[in-house]
């Protein structure tokens, strides 16, 4: 075989051209952050039939040990629940190195760890997952105290650090020249303050405040700036959660204790609290040669009224699959009942990620997530829009069709996702402001696919992600873009250790600073309609998502669409639904968002048929948005290795084999014990081809062409064969070429 071949045949190429942005794994990570975040370990996770265990408590049978991590959606499918499972001797840990699962070992502890879950739960599990975990080590910790309280009514007096990059605008300046450090609230660009002052004059005595949760890598407690009512609790440290053995003392019983605002290193964190909600401050410019910035006294956070609770799900701000950031959605929105999450944080999704997410919306929780960052080569055109090792695809779960994803847009009202031209050639090659100009937020309305390789324009807007279509509908346009970079970014300090930080950076930038924005909006919203909502009675379901949703994207700013209804006008592939107005989004009731609901916003492919998609499923009264699902296409492998999808019809992708959760496959009763195990072994192995990117075909599809690698697995039909096999205790059967099948028995 010759070199030229061989190079066509492997496509190395791929591994830097992935469909989902990894952006957020790598924007502005030194060594040591990217190093963290790759500190994770596989342990045993179990989906389980059954309502919620008695709270607080750790269940035990036969020397296995199960500690509830979520909870998974209701409706349609009976009711299931995920826990984390672990032996005393040590059996739930596997110590399989790398992020891929060893599916093979944990088919090994099927059998006794399926007995377990069946004395313990009277259920048999509906799927034994190995799962990632971050390590104890993966973000230090330190015991510090918080700052004196000082009088009421005192202001605190914070200083100001770094200037906006020169590579971007940089916001409003008076007729002096000072830079106005919250001109990203101000009515000409988000309309954040007005929102804020107008859901305070609505707020009648006695509402409670809208609760958000803000899942990101910690903060220090120590700054001056933070959100005032901010909720700091050792269980929100999710990273410490789910040490599962509470491990011997010797691996450190302080840092157990500690909550997510006693995280060393957490300047992300911290700089998104202060975006969402920061407190009243007196802000001060003592540099040397004069002050550049409007010293005044100004909110600098968007919500500062509502509450806050701070989840610490990642050392940094990446996950590759972990159970970390579903068990911080499940706390966030059902243990402390937020009613928004602020997720400045993405990767490669799962199966629990999209139980987490569905359960979430169901009950209400309208979720914003950052839709990543990527980095161009500094090119004009095509190579500069994509991206080179990181294109600009949205990350999950901003990717999920429950989610609200967040895009950048810069002061000027450009999308983050292009360059600044003028602005990159005067400054972009100086030393101080390279970092700043090679970042770009990833963009697009969802169900778009870019990538290096297939990212002109046109193909874009052509080039759907019809896994999802081969379902559902189009879906409502996604994501909103809110303003960054070049705001304010509460600065933790380079150690911790020595002291309170002060200052505040006005260099904020990335998704993870437009995020909070679009959260604070959504507060602002649900604040302002709080006694509609109730009396209709949408507060704790569905409706109250999908609402805020609406009407967010129905007052969206779209300077690109002409005259018309909003609903029939299309998103921008860069913008999505468009700019941020959060105060005209308070002019939306419940009535008139859900109103929509069927006719939702459209995507850019609008009047775009496929053959063989069939009736298409729109948003309903009853349902809500389409759910969610984890599948080949969304797997860690197809989101960084192999993202070829092209050429596959929607008949093609109804074909595949499906999860094994409905009523039919609930096993409550000993006498089931084999026909549960072979359904275990069958979603075991269906879930391994999804994680490898295939997409095994189902049964009554067996002669359907195997084209491309997403078909490239086994069928549904050697699938039940090989799970019947397992069940009955036998050795796997010989492997055919195409069917790679790890056994328990090899």
């Amino acid at each position: 075989m010759s070199k030229k071949t061989s190079f066509a045949k492997t496509r190395p190429w791929r591994i830097a051209a992935p469909p989902v942005s990894l952006a957020l794994l790598l924007a502005g990570t030194s060594c040591t952050s990217f190093k963290k975040t790759l500190a994770m370990e596989h342990r045993v996770f179990i989906r389980v039939p059954g309502g919620l265990p008695p709270a607080g408590k750790t269940l035990e049978s036969g020397g296995w040990h199960f500690r509830h991590v979520l909870q998974g959606p209701a409706a349609k499918t009976p009711e299931a629940q995920w826990y984390l499972a672990w032996h005393d001797e040590g059996r739930g840990k596997l110590t399989q190195s790398g992020i891929l699962p060893p599916w093979g070992r944990a088919r090994e502890l099927a059998p006794e760890l399926a007995a377990a879950t069946f004395e313990v739960f009277h259920a048999y599990p509906q799927l034994i997952e190995p799962g990632l975990v971050f390590k104890e080590g993966a973000g230090d910790k330190g015991v510090f105290p918080k700052p004196e309280p000082g009088r009421a009514g005192d202001i605190p007096e914070v200083g100001v650090g770094a200037m906006p990059s020169k590579v971007w605008p940089d916001g409003s300046r008076d007729e002096s020249g000072l830079l106005d450090p919250a001109w990203h609230l101000d009515d000409r660009h988000s309309q954040l303050a007005s929102a804020r002052d107008a859901a305070r004059d609505r707020r009648r005595p006695g509402d409670p405040r809208i609760r958000i949760g803000i899942l990101d890598t910690g903060f220090d407690s120590r700054h001056v700036g933070l959100p005032a009512h901010l909720v700091d609790e050792v269980e929100g440290d999710i990273i410490q959660v789910l040490r599962p053995e509470n491990d011997a003392c010797d691996h450190g019983c302080r840092t157990r204790l500690t909550s997510p605002g006693q995280t060393l290193d957490s300047g992300h964190g911290t700089g998104t609290l202060g975006i969402l909600a920061g407190r009243k401050i007196k802000l001060v410019d003592r540099r040397p040669g004069g002050p550049r910035v409007r010293e005044q006294e100004v909110e600098l956070g968007a919500a500062p009224d509502a509450e806050i609770v701070a989840v610490r799900v990642a050392p940094w701000v990446a996950s590759l699959s972990t159970a970390n950031l579903a068990h911080a959605i499940d706390y966030a929105s059902r243990v402390k009942g937020c009613d928004v999450l602020s997720i400045s944080h993405g990767g490669s999704p799962s199966m629990m990620w999209a139980d987490a997410v569905n359960a979430a919306y169901d009950r209400g929780t309208a979720m914003f997530a950052a839709t990543g960052d990527y980095f161009p080569l500094p090119l004009p055109g095509r190579v500069n829009r994509t991206g080179v090792i990181i294109p600009s695809s949205a990350v999950y779960p901003a990717a999920y069709r429950r989610v609200m994803g967040v895009a950048g847009v810069t002061e000027t009202g450009r999308s983050y996702g292009l360059t600044d031209w003028p602005r990159m050639l005067l400054h972009g090659w100086r030393p101080d402001q390279i970092a700043g100009s090679l970042m770009r937020g990833s963009y697009g309305a969802d169900g778009v696919r870019r990538s290096y390789f297939d990212g002109s324009l046109g193909k874009e807007r052509s080039k759907t992600d019809i896994v999802q279509i081969r379902r559902y509908n189009e879906l409502r346009a996604n994501p909103i873009a809110a303003y960054s970079p070049g705001i304010p970014w509460l600065k933790a300090g380079k150690d911790l250790r020595s002291g309170a930080s002060t200052t505040v950076d006005l260099d904020g930038g990335g998704t993870s600073a437009a995020t909070p924005q679009a959260a604070a909006a959504a507060a602002h919203w649900l604040a302002y309609h709080r006694a509609e909502i109730v009396a209709a009675g949408g507060w704790n379901d569905w409706r109250k998502a999908e609402a805020t949703y609406l009407a967010m994207a129905l007052t969206a700013n779209r300077p690109w669409a002409g005259d018309g209804k909003p609903e029939d006008q299309p998103p921008d592939p860069y913008l999505g639904a468009g700019i941020l107005k959060a105060r005209n989004m308070l002019d939306v009731s419940f009535r008139e968002a859900l109103a929509i609901c069927g006719d939702m916003l459209r995507a850019p492919y609008d009047g775009y048929t496929r053959k063989g998609a069939g009736k298409q499923s729109p948003v309903t009264k009853k349902n809500g948005a389409p759910r969610d699902f984890f599948d080949a296409s969304r797997s860690l492998h197809n989101a960084v290795i192999d993202p070829d999808r092209s050429g596959y019809t929607a008949d093609q992708i109804a074909q595949r084999a499906d999860f094994r959760h409905d009523a039919e496959h609930v096993f409550t009763r000993r006498d089931q014990h084999r026909e549960a195990m072979v359904t275990l072994y069958f979603n075991m192995l269906l879930v391994e081809q999804f994680v490898k990117g295939h997409g095994p075909i189902a049964t009554d599809h067996e002669k359907a062409p195997r084209k491309g690698k997403l078909f490239s697995g086994p069928n549904e039909a050697e699938l039940q064969v090989e799970a019947e096999r397992l069940a009955d205790g036998k050795p796997a059967a010989p492997r055919k070429k195409r069917t790679k099948l790890s056994s328990p028995h090899r």
